[in-house]
């Protein structure tokens, strides 16, 4: 038999060699293959990640291994619509037949999300935790996204820890580039030295593709070249990138072009966009060689209220998922209530549940220097603070940690403890808009709403806008959007039915004006 690990290292004439490229490029699902290889019985493996991303060919590496006088295990695919049913006991023996069904072979279940989807989830996990411990005759492997394994070990942790566990994720351009040109090799298809010279740099330069960098992707990019190849040596002008792209939904805007879409925050767009390209080329560096160490991702949004934060971090996700820098790139958004509790010692695990919910995407905890305010509540503050250094430091490169609040206060969350300040990368400072600024956010929000301003609006708008920005606690975006809201209201006392249509869709200084004072002389906007 071939030596178990010559798969990872070099040409294995049992499988092809795709397999073994896919499956190198995994450096944690390879490091689970080879726990398996070293513990009794037929494996159990859980794969966490993008689809896509070597999961078929660990099943068939394992069937393989694990198979008599080179006849592989066989392997039966199954998906978890199948342990979908109406009660607990059908849903439970939809378990058990799918366990037959496998008997002395490899039972693979995909999607493990869409387990937790259904509502017999907790029967069926247990199940397969029972027949696991009772009939070792089948080898169980799952896969699914990060979130997924992650309310596995909440749900059913005995079944959680019978698993070796990998993690994959989206391939890089080099990667995806070494797939095309083993894929092309593989089915026996030409191409010029040009081609496999520029490949990964065109590959660069693609849209974003999020999580839809992996190998499906790649096969799709080798089948529109053999089809335009058709028996000729396929060129580098050949390639399509298009095929690459993600199908947006309609009307949805690419993650870079609604930062730079949003009003003003100059020096913010310019700080997001250095930060994040810095983080897309962290595995990269490292496959050079390149000491990356230290390049944390975690950071701090500072500044008055109303200035964009909540918004810049959803599209900062939305940034990190496109580039590839993080699995799913999904927010969430937390507050003080969400993480301190009440009951002694159980802030701790709220904060652990918290952070693994966000692995593969952002956590976003907003005035987070109230988690340091100094009340009845201080330990378990200390205690939140404390937990979330260590999963900071743990899950560095599984999750983007950011804190967001007023400026001095943040300060003092940050000085609160002594390694807070180092787990963070980069601190924004976020500016108060100013009051020309604050006039195009309402003219973008009356807009988004189908309303138009009359110009003088603006005219009279503005100066109030300068004076009461100066005041403690202007709520800048916030502010102005209270106004839309408010002068829309007002408008409804002002124009009835027998209005024209561009009469009621028009907002006039009227509506943005005070009642008249009980004076009757003066008249005030705001």
């Amino acid at each position: 038999m071939v030596p178990p690990f010559c798969i990872f290292g070099g040409y294995c004439t049992i499988l092809r060699t795709v397999n073994i490229v896919e499956i190198r490029q995994q450096p944690m699902l390879a490091l689970a293959l080879r726990r398996c290889m070293r513990l009794p019985g037929l494996p159990y493996l859980c794969i966490a990640g993008p689809v896509g991303c070597a999961q078929e060919e660990a099943v068939e590496y394992l069937a393989w291994k694990y198979g008599d006088k080179g006849k592989h295990l066989a392997v039966y695919r199954a998906i978890p619509e199948e342990l979908s049913w109406h009660t607990p006991a059908q849903a439970v023996e939809a378990v058990r037949v799918l366990w037959n069904k496998a008997r002395h072979g490899i039972l693979y279940i995909r999607n493990l999300e869409n387990i937790f989807a259904d509502v017999n989830a907790i029967p069926v996990l247990e199940t397969f935790r029972v027949l696991i411990a009772s009939d070792p005759n089948v080898s169980l492997v799952v896969s699914g996204d990060l979130q997924a394994v992650v309310k596995l070990h909440a749900t059913n942790p005995d079944l959680y820890n019978y698993f070796s566990h990998a993690v994959v994720k989206a391939l890089t351009p080099a990667q995806m580039s070494e797939l095309v040109i083993t894929y092309l090799k593989d089915g026996k298809i030409t191409f010029s030295e040009s081609f496999a010279t520029h490949l990964e740099t065109e590959l660069r330069r693609a849209p974003g593709m999020g999580n839809m960098r992996n190998s499906r992707v790649a096969k799709k990019l080798v089948a529109d070249l053999s089809a335009k190849g058709s028996g000729r040596c396929v060129d580098i002008n050949d390639l399509d990138l298009s095929v690459l792209k993600i199908d947006k939904s309609a009307g949805e805007v690419d993650a870079y072009e609604q930062l730079d879409n949003l009003i003003g925050l100059v020096d913010v767009k310019k700080t997001v966009k250095l930060w994040a390209s810095n983080a897309s080329l962290l595995e990269r560096r490292e496959q050079l060689g390149l000491n990356a160490s230290g390049m944390g991702q975690h950071m701090v949004f500072k500044g008055p209220a109303g200035t964009a934060k909540t918004t810049v971090a959803r599209i900062v996700s939305r940034i990190l998922a496109q580039s590839g820098t993080l699995a799913s790139g999904h927010l969430v958004e937390v507050q003080k209530g969400d993480i301190i509790s009440d009951v002694k010692d159980q802030t701790a695990r709220r904060v652990i549940e918290l952070v693994k919910r966000s692995l593969g995407g952002v956590l976003f905890i907003d005035e987070a220097y109230t988690l340091t305010n100094e009340d009845g509540q201080r330990d378990a503050g200390k205690e939140a603070i404390d937990t979330l250094l260590k999963m900071m430091e743990d899950y560095r490169d599984e999750f983007v940690l950011i804190a967001a609040g007023y400026p001095s206060e943040m300060e003092q969350f940050l000085n609160s403890n002594t390694g807070l300040r180092s787990r963070f990368v980069r601190i924004i400072d976020f500016p108060s808009y100013s009051s020309e600024e604050l006039c195009l956010i309402l003219k973008h929000l009356a807009g988004e709403r189908g309303y138009a301003i009359d110009p003088a609006v603006y005219t009279a708008l503005e100066p109030r806008l300068k004076l009461a920005s100066k005041y403690p606690g202007f709520g800048n975006g916030r502010h102005v959007r209270n106004q839309l809201e408010t002068a829309i209201m007002r408008q409804g006392d002002r124009v009835n039915s027998y209005n024209t249509d561009e009469e009621i869709a028009t907002l006039t200084e009227a509506d943005f004006v005070d009642a008249i004072h009980s004076s009757g002389s003066t008249t005030r906007l705001l």
